[in-house]
């Protein structure tokens, strides 16, 4: 059985041969990321029995089996510059509890030598797998084509155990002039791999949910075993598929009810794996391995990238999150939330199963630190309220008015008036709870929500919002690489919550005489840097677009004035509003 692929850097997608490759004079080490076999977890979770490398090379050049930094057995292989060999070597698989085995190549010629492999293994007692695909997507024509591109290459084996279910919010992919051929090429190989089905557009957890239900009804037909959910803007690795299967069927009985979950990583910076596995407490998501980077060994090795016992609350989010079949059922839907905190929710209800991640199951994801949150700020306020509601009890009425009103007078500061309002509206509708939201047409609520968001900001390109001059003068100073990597570095840090006593006393200088000119913030960086300013440009350096935002002491009173009825509304209503919703979820 293959077991994982060797990888090598993909030409199609920026990326940096350190997460598969080491080069030192006349050797290849093949340690990266991505060319670790971890043994911990396959003795712990699977039934694998044997380990070998299956491996063909062009050229001579000598075979180094490695187990972590030992080296196991060298192998000659005497070819000719333009022949292939293929050979077969195992690993003491079986005399190793832990640690990584990996392969090095030394070569006569400085040129990279053809290589191309996988590791391969037997297992006891492994089963059919039959894997559903949800891949919810609205408007994302180029993630989608690439990735059915990739996919279209798989190993015939690897495909016969996929079924792709393309969830289109946007209903456009019928009508794009490369997809649909390529769908339907895909689909003349003997069966339907690929499915299109059209849906409303009920956000990021309406299209999931509606990949639950296709799953549902296919489970029988298919005889489906496990479900893998992913974001239509997730880029993931060629070799996904071959490693998520193979651990699928390998799986020990007791262990088939595990969730596996995918890491993600930066689509900018391919190399920093941003989560790995993550919990949600008190409005917080715990992240315990932020922003690793995995050009390194020590990190790639670390014990915890090895084996981690999980906390049984740890969950995975739906960039690439695979659920055994068992869960996915009609009484265990998501509710009806249109986007955030479904794959929390979801995640936190069946955490008690147990979560695997296993090296190289993942995907790349843009970064989320610049982005303007847009109506995501009313979702955020009362999906988060939803979850908290349901799954930490103890936080009690006091937690969650605290919450609230942090995020009301956060936004107050940053002039940010727009989202005010739509925090404002998140946690009024949370009040209602569970029958209002299943009543709500979700999309013509977010329509709702989007042209109240487009009448009250104005986000256009920084060059039509400012003279020449301007432009020239903030791009050299704002728009740079440092620059970006500096506000990345405050983000990463606690220090951009921290304020000095004189911010907090004179609410950010709003009471103290004001500064000339304006302030230039990111969505990475802390409100507390408008001290002192009237006016300030809140810009995304990604999009280079930006919106003016002035300081208003009309919004200030009407801010304070939600601020108490908040305060009012949750200390009164909470507590029955959230057990309304642990009822209507069997909680």
């Amino acid at each position: 059985m293959r077991l994982q692929t060797i990888q090598t850097p993909d030409p199609s997608f920026r990326q940096t041969e350190e997460l598969y490759v080491h080069r030192q004079e006349g050797r290849l080490d093949f340690d990266g990321y991505f060319n670790l076999f971890y043994i911990t977890k396959h003795r712990k979770y699977t039934t694998c029995k044997s380990l070998s490398l299956d491996l063909t090379v062009r050229g001579r050049t000598v075979l180094i089996l490695m187990h972590d930094r030992e080296e196991i057995r060298r192998v000659e292989i005497p070819a000719a510059p333009d022949e292939e060999v293929r050979g077969t070597y195992p690993f003491p698989y079986a005399d190793h509890e832990e640690g990584v085995f990996w392969f090095a190549l030394e070569a006569e010629s400085e040129a990279s030598p053809f290589v191309r492999g996988s590791f391969v293994g037997e297992a006891e007692n492994a089963r059919e797998v039959s894997l559903a695909v949800a891949i919810t997507t609205f408007r994302r024509e180029p993630y989608v084509l690439r990735n059915l591109k990739m996919m279209e290459r798989l190993p015939a084996d690897v495909w016969e155990q996929l079924h792709v279910l393309l969830i289109d919010n946007g209903k456009t992919l019928r009508d794009h002039a490369e997809i649909m051929p390529l769908i339907e090429s895909m689909n003349r190989q003997g069966r339907e791999r690929v499915r299109l089905i059209e849906n409303a557009n009920t956000g990021g957890c309406g299209g999931f949910t509606r990949g639950m239900r296709e799953a549902i009804d296919l489970r029988d037909p298919l005889k489906l075993t496990n479900l893998l959910l992913m974001d239509d803007d997730a880029v993931f690795p060629a070799d996904l598929f071959v490693r998520l299967t193979s651990l699928l069927a390998m799986l020990k009985p007791e262990c088939r009810e595990m969730t596996v979950g995918g890491a993600l990583w930066r689509e900018e910076e391919p190399w920093i794996q941003n989560m790995c596995g993550e919990w949600y407490e008190r409005f917080k998501v715990i992240n315990p391995h932020p922003y690793v980077d995995l050009r390194k060994w020590e990190n790639c090795t670390a014990d915890w990238m090895q084996d981690e016992e999980q906390t049984g609350r740890s969950y995975c989010g739906w960039w690439c999150c695979c659920y055994p079949m068992s869960v996915i059922r009609e009484d265990t839907l998501p509710l009806p939330l249109f986007i955030h905190h479904d794959d929390i929710q979801f995640g936190m209800r069946h955490a008690r199963n147990g979560i695997l991640f296993l090296g190289g199951i993942g995907a790349w994801h843009r970064g989320f630190e610049f982005a303007f949150h847009s109506v995501k700020r009313y979702y955020d306020m009362r999906n988060a309220m939803i979850t908290m509601a349901l799954y930490q009890r103890d936080l009690g009425a006091s937690g969650v008015i605290r919450h609230g009103v942090r995020q009301l007078i956060g936004h107050l500061l940053l002039y940010s008036y727009a989202e005010v309002e739509l925090i404002y509206r998140g946690i009024n509708d949370f009040l209602r709870g569970p029958e209002w939201l299943s009543g709500t047409d979700p999309e013509e609520k977010n329509s709702e929500l989007l042209t109240y968001w487009k009448t009250h900001t104005a986000i256009r390109p920084l060059k039509e919002i400012m003279t020449p001059q301007e432009y020239d003068a903030f791009a050299a100073a704002y728009l740079t690489k440092e620059h970006r990597e500096e506000m990345l570095a405050v983000f990463r840090s606690r220090a951009r919550h921290d304020a000095s006593i004189i911010r907090v006393l004179t609410f950010n200088g709003w009471f103290l005489p004001s500064r000339k000119g304006p302030a230039f913030l990111s969505m990475a960086e802390t409100p507390w840097m408008a001290y002192r300013r009237k006016t300030v440009l809140l810009y995304d350096p990604d999009t280079k677009t930006g919106m003016w935002l002035k300081r208003s002491w009309r919004e200030f009173f009407k801010t304070f004035g939600r601020v108490i009825l908040v305060t009012l509304r949750l200390g009164s209503g909470y507590r029955k509003t959230a057990d309304a919703y642990r009822r209507a979820v069997g909680l």
